[in-house]
């Protein structure tokens, strides 16, 4: 598959020959499309190898569920400042035409029952619903997330920040995860790490041990929130690249 099409005379020759020889990423040789708009090093009109998931016949209800579950459990292993991507798609399930991928990051959820987490997987029999519509069903996991944005949506450029519209971290159900466990490369600003939170528990027991102990000389601690803002600002100015690899791996995961 590829990501753009192109009809070129070239092209159309070449996909009645075997493709059984093709690399990955393959471009067509003097293809109109790479000559005349991205230039030779795009990679969006460049053919690359990708599953094609069976969604009827024999045998697919058992790979349907061995998938969720796998998903399921890979998800709850997620760790506070793990990259994530989720297929972006619009509230009536169609995929995001400006951003097909979207990029998040795995953060501590102060709440009870999180236990400072950015995981939370539902062992309950039935579904559990958040803020936003969201709703995590039995053995689905729910996963704490700052939103990034791509830098330029009319760019091929993978270059994103941390999301200027959404900037708290929100629950998302992992039912649209793409990819984990990969790395994005700092392209500028200073180390920034996730902050971890504590468990709000926690937190009332150091709070009453401490004011027990010191009285009215009790330094209050910082808080979560005024924590999640100083890493929050630190973050705004933090350029981040996505590798090639990445994406395109993220974009043959989905089930468009």
């Amino acid at each position: 598959m590829r990501q753009r099409s192109c009809w070129c005379v070239r092209c159309m020759k070449a996909l009645t020959k075997p493709s059984l020889g093709w690399g990955t990423p393959h471009s067509i040789v003097n293809c109109d499309a790479l000559s005349r708009r991205h230039g030779a090093n795009n990679n969006a009109y460049a053919f690359s190898t990708h599953a094609c998931t069976k969604t009827a016949g024999r045998d697919v209800a058992a790979a349907i569920i061995h998938d969720r579950d796998e998903l399921n459990n890979v998800s709850a292993e997620l760790c506070v400042g793990d990259w994530i991507i989720f297929h972006g798609v619009d509230e009536n399930g169609n995929e995001d035409p400006d951003q097909p991928l979207w990029l998040g990051r795995v953060m501590s959820n102060p709440d009870d029952g999180w236990d400072g987490r950015g995981v939370k997987q539902n062992t309950t029999n039935r579904a559990v619903k958040y803020p936003m519509g969201v709703e995590v069903k039995k053995n689905e996991v729910a996963i704490y997330v700052q939103w990034y944005e791509k830098m330029n949506l009319n760019s091929n450029e993978p270059k994103y920040h941390v999301s200027r519209t959404i900037t708290k971290a929100q629950v998302q159900s992992n039912q649209l995860l793409l990819h984990t466990g990969f790395d994005m490369k700092q392209l500028i600003g200073d180390n920034n790490p996730v902050p971890k939170s504590r468990p709000a528990s926690e937190r009332r027991r150091r709070e009453t041990s401490a004011t027990a102990s010191l009285g009215e000389y009790a330094r209050p601690r910082q808080n979560n929130q005024r924590s999640r803002e100083s890493w929050h600002d630190k973050e705004y100015g933090i350029v981040w690249e996505m590798t090639e690899r990445h994406r395109d791996y993220a974009l043959g995961q989905r089930a468009v």
